[in-house]
């Protein structure tokens, strides 16, 4: 497989030329770089990370799961009759899929700062160097997207012939190297203008934004399209934005073999061609020289000094991270532990990555609920969403929220630094352990449960207020069962699980679950007292007493927790 990339690399050796590269350079460096990729795990098969052995050959596991991914790309053909609108959408989601991939394993291709090491020594130019890092991603994306691209290849193929197929499968290729030109040109602009350690700063804020948008298209695409579907035929000009999107450009070009030449299809054609070499011509002659530079200065910016920035204080001189300690906790063990928690929670990358969108997550299921359910955003909607008890679904979806927060509470990259749990005169590490949950529960689970609280009273009135209550108390319920079967461990004191242990993923399953039955049971507890407001609430008011009792009994086991009970 490599030697197939090399070579079709090699066919534009005449273009790497003028660009003032070496050749020679550029075929060792690439060839140097596949060989690692085939031996590193990647987004795509991580769970392949299950044994000590050398990974090989993982662009197979790669591009199996990109064929299938294809597949189910497929669907966007069902949508009415106009091809661009169907060739618009699958333009649109592949697009989106590459910069989501592009965006996850950057930092393993482009900003890599220990290939420096070798190469900087050596008489390589900025320029080898800039464009090698460019053909890298290109030859690592095309592992993803041409396996994506072969199943709508070969449906256009059966539908309108050869020649379609042909012209569809150089568009998707274009396309790869468009959103590879255009995200590197952007964060080499940024990188151009901030320093190394902002940029990684903004690397991880731009994953979580892409990995929200990417749930938010998957989640309330199929609705949209529903609603496309239901509104008939397609009308480009309805979509005043239309001509300024990129993968707009591509579909008015893939119709040109079908429906003939149309008029602007000239400027549209221009644009799909001349966008990628424009862009790759931007980088390689005015970006390419402090690159190089910048990427030395990440290598070494864990040992640079650093700024300290000033913690806000409220009135007093007193942190509000302290004030708010002083009040969730009962003594000196547990509130440093809160303190610890909620500072690194808010100074980890890996954590904010891994956390906040679980947040937007259920924002965007929220949005989908109300805004993309069948009738629309209308009144008559309204009043039939306020007659079902959807609420309940909104109360036990915080609940997962909050145990994303608790999972990655224990994991983090400087795990060796949990000594100091150990040699601190520490009787009992329950302490630590409630301390470190009071923080997730007051800075991730508080606040969206009051604002979820609040969007559900002014949709179905005072009257959920007891359900809100209840509710409450049965995700502090889940959350506990949560920590005392999987997550008896001291706080940032695990080093990060790649290897997706089968054990922890299994009680992962069963455990989450437990959301699931609880909701049921509270929406049983509601078709039972259905028109007997009295009965509905004698028995909200027993399993109120039920939960609390169970939270009272698990906070007790969990704050008692002991050394033996810790995991690890």
């Amino acid at each position: 497989m490599n030697k197939i990339m090399l070579a079709m690399v090699s066919l534009f050796n005449p273009l790497w030329r003028a660009l003032g590269v070496n050749v020679d350079q550029l075929r060792i460096i690439l060839h140097t770089k596949l060989t690692i990729d085939d031996r590193r795990p990647n987004i795509y098969n991580r769970g392949s990370r299950q044994s000590t052995k050398v990974v090989k050959n993982s662009a197979i596991y790669t591009m199996v799961l990109s064929f299938f991914i294809g597949m189910v790309y497929l669907s966007v053909f069902s949508v009415g009759d106009d091809i661009r609108l169907q060739s618009f959408l699958w333009f649109s989601a592949y697009l989106l899929t590459m910069c989501i991939t592009l965006i996850t394993d950057f930092s393993f291709v482009l900003i890599d700062p220990r290939d420096n090491y070798i190469l900087l020594p050596r008489p390589v130019s900025d320029r080898t160097l800039v464009v090698s890092r460019l053909l890298h991603i290109a030859l690592h994306i095309s592992k993803i997207a041409v396996p994506m691209s072969l199943s709508p290849i070969i449906f256009i193929g059966i539908l309108y012939g050869v020649l379609p197929a042909l012209w569809f499968w150089l568009l998707a290729l274009l396309l790869t190297f468009l959103a590879i030109f255009v995200i590197n040109t952007a964060y080499l602009l940024v990188l151009r203008i901030t320093s190394a350690e902002k940029f990684k700063e903004v690397i991880n804020s731009m994953q979580i934004a892409f990995s929200v948008v990417m749930f938010g298209v998957y989640f309330l695409g199929p609705r949209a399209l529903r609603n496309i579907e239901i509104e008939g035929a397609f009308n480009n000009g309805d979509y005043p934005w239309l001509p300024f999107a990129p993968t707009w450009w591509f579909a008015r070009v893939f119709t040109w073999p079908l429906v003939g030449w149309q008029p602007g299809m000239g400027v549209d054609l221009a644009l799909t061609f001349l966008t990628p070499v424009l862009c790759l011509w931007v980088v390689a002659r005015f970006l390419a020289p402090s690159f190089n530079r910048k990427i030395a200065a990440m290598g070494g910016s864990d040992t640079a000094p650093q700024v300290v920035k000033k913690v806000k204080k409220e009135d007093g001189g007193v942190p509000y991270y302290k004030r708010v300690a002083g009040v969730f906790t009962r003594n000196g063990h547990e509130r440093l532990s809160f303190e610890l928690a909620w500072l690194l929670t808010s100074r980890t990358r890996e954590f904010k990555l891994k956390v906040y969108p679980s947040v937007a997550y259920v924002i965007v299921m929220c949005v989908g609920v109300f805004f993309f359910s069948e009738g629309g955003m209308g009144v008559k909607n309204w009043d039939q969403i306020r007659e079902t008890p959807i609420y309940l679904f909104l109360i036990y979806l915080t609940s997962f929220v909050f145990i994303t927060a608790l999972s990655h509470l224990v994991f983090s990259d400087n795990y060796k630094a949990a000594w100091v749990y150990f040699v601190s005169p520490l009787e009992t590490p329950g302490h630590v352990l409630v301390g470190a949950w009071k923080a997730a529960l007051v800075k991730f689970l508080l606040p969206f449960y009051i604002i979820i609280s609040l969007v559900a009273g002014v949709i179905w009135g005072v009257r959920i207020i007891p359900d809100l209550i209840v509710g409450f108390i049965n995700v502090l319920v889940i959350s506990l069962i949560y920590a005392l079967i999987i997550l008896r461990e001291l706080p940032f004191s695990a080093a990060p699980d790649l290897s997706g242990n089968t054990g922890r993923l299994l009680r992962n399953v069963l455990v989450m679950t437990v959301p699931g039955f609880i909701g049921l049971a509270h929406f049983i507890l509601g078709l039972v007292g259905k028109g007997s407001g009295g009965l509905y609430f004698g028995m909200l008011c027993c399993f109120a007493l039920l939960s609390g009792s169970a939270l009272y009994l698990l906070y007790g086991s969990y704050r008692k927790s002991g050394w033996k009970d810790i995991k690890g």
